[in-house]
């Protein structure tokens, strides 16, 4: 539920507003996924930012056994 939530959240983010997000922070994207910028430059703007990528484009990663893993260490 809280990942379909998401796509009512679209907005363009200021990176200032990036820059002050305190708690650590994963952003997972598809090997494949090109298509909607650089998961590497937004983890660069966050203070305790970190990029997993796993298989699949974006919409596939989602799908995939490596997304709920690389999350699920994440949170542990």
């Amino acid at each position: 539920m809280a990942l379909l939530n998401i796509f009512d959240t679209f907005a363009d983010t200021p990176g200032e507003a990036l820059r002050a997000v305190p708690v650590p922070t994963l952003v997972i994207a598809g090997e494949d996924d090109t298509e909607r910028g650089s998961a590497e430059d937004l983890a660069g703007v966050l203070p305790h930012g970190e990029v997993r990528r796993v298989p699949g484009d974006h919409v596939s990663t989602l799908l995939g056994p490596e997304f709920r893993d690389a999350l699920a260490a994440f949170l542990a």
